[in-house]
């Protein structure tokens, strides 16, 4: 039987019966008590595959997919599918009559086993034989400098490869790490500003700076906090809201504008923006808008002060934007 409270929390792998592997958007971002939004990640496979195998000798093949049509990776591999596979996205898939977007939403009992990012944690710290020592140094080093920026180990978790028990052969050092509580976004902006500042290297090395086309920018998206350990490792950051942290925009009664609405506008507050769902405050002329969206859509480097693009639906009677599951709906900054 496992543990559905679990599920309630951002990025946390879970695998499903017929073997979709994917994650949750969190408790904020539910669909309702029954069923979650989600995005998958890949499927368990018996053929081997170039990169993904656990270290109990099990393959993945690896699969982006969100729900929305534009999505490039998804059509990409939609031909190639095992039928069972396409069968499951095609049932998961729905569109939303409130909001309309195309969503994959998948029910809890369909859930077989969850990888937990604390969990997969603290089995790597308390148990070498879990990963290699490069990589398990690097972790610890990392531990140690986020906890003197007061930043408790119980609010640390892995996401990723890490999470679900990939074996990585690469000479790369990449950490996937997660901080649980909104308290911790500006302990996190400072120790990347001083710990990036020290080793001379520039965080926002991908940040987007000009308009760039739907296929591109999400090549080049930047939706967490890099972090460089030392020269050879870094590690990439993620704020995951604890169950009971607030958010400041109603993801589930979503009353939308039929046409979409585009514009420019400065950002005023990104405290929840490296969360998911993610929630900015945007000043578009002499209105102040909130800006929602449940998924990560080229936010990292927009900060406050950040002049961003903005292109999604507004909610009706509000002074409120959802920037949508769909392939032409966007924030970023662009300076």
């Amino acid at each position: 039987m496992i543990n559905t409270k679990l599920l309630q929390d951002s990025y946390t792998y879970f695998e499903t019966e017929l073997g979709l592997l994917a994650y949750t958007y969190g408790k904020q971002a539910r669909y309702n008590d029954e069923k979650m939004v989600c995005s998958i990640v890949g499927y368990f496979t018996k053929k081997p595959t170039n990169r993904l195998q656990t270290a109990t000798g099990r393959f993945i093949e690896k699969l982006m997919y969100e729900g929305n049509e534009g999505n490039l990776d998804f059509d990409e591999h939609l031909v190639s599918l095992p039928k069972s596979i396409k069968k499951q996205l095609k049932r998961y898939t729905l569109v939303d009559q409130n909001s309309g977007e195309r969503l994959l939403i998948i029910p809890v009992q369909d859930v077989v086993k969850v990888y937990s990012p604390r969990e997969s944690l603290r089995e790597i710290v308390n148990e070498s034989s879990k990963i290699d020592s490069k990589r398990r140094k690097a972790i610890l080093k990392l531990i140690t400098l986020l906890q003197r920026y007061n930043i408790k180990i119980g609010d640390l978790g892995l996401y990723g490869s890490l999470q679900i028990g990939v074996a990585n052969k690469s000479d790369k050092v990449d950490i996937d790490l997660l901080i649980f509580g909104i308290e911790n976004y500006s302990k996190l902006q400072i120790l990347t500003e001083q710990q990036n500042y020290k080793l001379n290297v520039d965080s926002k090395y991908k940040s987007i700076r000009e308009f760039l086309p739907w296929k591109k920018a999400r090549q080049c998206r930047d939706s967490c906090s890099k972090i460089f350990i030392d020269e050879k490792s870094h590690a990439d950051i993620k704020i995951v809201r604890k169950q009971n942290d607030p958010i400041s925009f109603d993801f589930q009664n979503l009353e939308l504008e039929r046409e979409s609405f585009a514009a420019k506008g400065v950002v005023l507050d990104s405290n929840q923006g490296l969360s998911t769902p993610s929630v900015f405050k945007v000043q578009i002329a002499e209105q102040i808008y909130t800006v929602g969206t449940r998924i990560y859509v080229y936010i990292g480097a927009a900060k406050e002060g950040n002049t961003v693009v903005i292109k999604g639906r507004k909610i009706k009677g509000k002074n409120a934007i959802l920037v949508a599951n769909a392939k032409d709906n966007f924030i970023y900054p662009i300076y």
